[in-house]
């Protein structure tokens, strides 16, 4: 894999199976002409010609191979090119959208190709994927034939009223929901950016949402102290219940039915603590709060731990940082971090905990058994918030400048995602199902990408 001189995918030459892939053996130094001809109709037939002595013989070559699987469907030259280059080609086994592209490297033959497919594919995953190299090292790299493929079809934009405040996303990816600096909260069909409905009932400024782990409940905490349940699928409100506090950070148990959530402190008690709330999912009573010492108002996260009987809490305060709680009693069981932090999350089955801080461009990763720290690593910008990706073993991180990407916690990087051009993105959400990522922006606009590649993703008909 990789070698110059090799093609992936393709049978028109000698050639080894591995691992259902089909790698060409190393062609001839002495030639330099590689050539990609497709079948532009349902875009699956395709042909490649590498180390040949003339673009004329690349060509041929490359149009034979493609005209066996096409029939009598025409093909044409998109790529052409000479020295040591490789080209790649991304389509799907339905047909209908495809990318090209080529490069002094394979790696960013592929990036290219996989980037122009993303932009115009309805499809989760690429199926087709093939590549070729010139096997020699002489002469000039040079591009003697690069068509412009269809145009891309234009992103998928879901606007709101105002700065996106809370982003939750079904596990299959199908409905992303949200709300707004102007209280409203909605569902939105990720396949074609069309609103669903609109959950109403109940005052919601800055409100924060959260999705039941069935999918079948929606909730909204805002500052007028209530929580309200919708069921997600209908619009139907389930309660509207009053609390004594404001309520934050809501996250659902992993059973869905006790509902977590920051209280914030009484101030006519003193000390006056923040709380941790239980809540009754299906009838928004709350069932106990525990009190734990944390003099600040800061508290950026609330992360349940394991079985749920510890908790963490990520601070702006640069004395408080992350801390390990107790649940039952509230008690402070250590310190993960005596800095200042945004967000974490916990991947690797829970063993690692991954944090962005407030000050510096690392994100830090520690043991979260011993507390002590396993690395760090830089992403290309200032780290702004983390989520896990849906195999618990990578994170997702959106930086301020609002480009994002995904890496493990020892900093190797899937992708990093850097052209977005709108207002500031403030919300990074993953769908369970390992295929779309969903973004919140300051400008009220909700955006699909490629959860493996950051791609954007266009507007489609078809089901995802």
């Amino acid at each position: 894999m990789g070698l110059a001189g090799t093609f992936r995918y393709v049978a028109s030459t000698a050639f080894v199976m591995m691992s259902g892939v089909a790698i060409a053996q190393q062609a001839n130094n002495s030639v330099e002409f590689a050539a990609l001809a497709i079948e532009n109709q349902k875009k699956t037939a395709y042909g490649w010609s590498f180390d040949h002595p003339s673009q004329d013989a690349a060509e041929a070559e490359a149009l034979s191979q493609c005209k066996r699987g096409a029939g009598s469907r025409n093909c044409e030259i998109v790529l052409a090119w000479s020295g040591p280059m490789c080209g790649s080609y991304f389509t799907h086994k339905k047909g209908l959208v495809n990318g090209w592209g080529v490069a002094r490297t394979k790696a960013e033959a592929e990036g290219i190709a996989m980037n122009e497919f993303y932009a115009r594919g309805p499809f989760e995953f690429a199926d087709l994927t093939v590549y070729a190299c010139n096997s020699t090292p002489r002469g000039a790299a040079k591009v003697l034939v690069n068509k412009p493929n269809t145009p891309p079809n234009p992103p998928l934009v879901m606007q709101n009223d105002g700065w996106i405040t809370s982003l939750q996303i079904s596990k299959d990816g199908k409905t992303v929901y949200s709300s707004d600096r102007a209280g409203n909260v909605r569902a939105w069909d990720t396949a074609t950016g069309k609103q669903l409905r609109t959950y109403t009932g109940a005052k919601l400024p800055r409100a924060g949402i959260a999705l039941s782990p069935d999918g079948k409940r929606l909730v909204a905490t805002s500052s007028e102290k209530n929580l309200v349940a919708w069921d997600a699928a209908t619009g139907r409100m389930l309660y509207d219940a009053q609390h004594k506090r404001w309520l934050n950070h809501a996250t659902f148990s992993q059973d869905g039915r006790t509902l977590y959530a920051i209280g914030d402190a009484d101030h006519s008690k003193t000390p006056a603590w923040p709380v941790l709330a239980e809540i009754d999912a299906a009838t928004g009573n709350l069932r106990k709060e525990t009190e734990f010492e944390l003099p600040s108002s800061s508290i950026t996260q609330l992360l349940m731990v394991g079985n749920e009987s510890q908790f963490i809490t990520a601070s702006t305060n640069p004395s408080l940082g992350l801390n390990l709680w107790d649940r039952a009693s509230g008690k402070k069981v250590s310190v993960l971090a005596a800095q200042a932090a945004r967000e974490a999350a916990l991947v690797n089955g829970g063993k690692t905990l991954v944090y962005v801080p407030v000050k510096g461009n690392s994100v830090i990763a520690l043991d979260l058994s011993s507390g002590q720290q396993t690395g760090s690593f830089g992403t290309g910008g200032s780290p702004y918030a983390i989520l896990p990706d849906a195999s618990g073993q990578r994170v997702y991180i959106l930086e301020v400048g609002s480009a994002f990407g995904k890496w493990d916690a020892s900093g190797n990087s899937a992708f990093r995602m850097s052209g977005y051009k709108g207002q500031r993105l403030s919300h990074l959400v993953a769908a369970k199902n390992g295929k779309i990522l969903a973004s919140g922006a300051e400008d009220g606009t909700v955006r699909l990408w490629h959860a493996e590649t950051g791609a954007p993703l266009p507007a489609t008909s078809t089901k995802r």
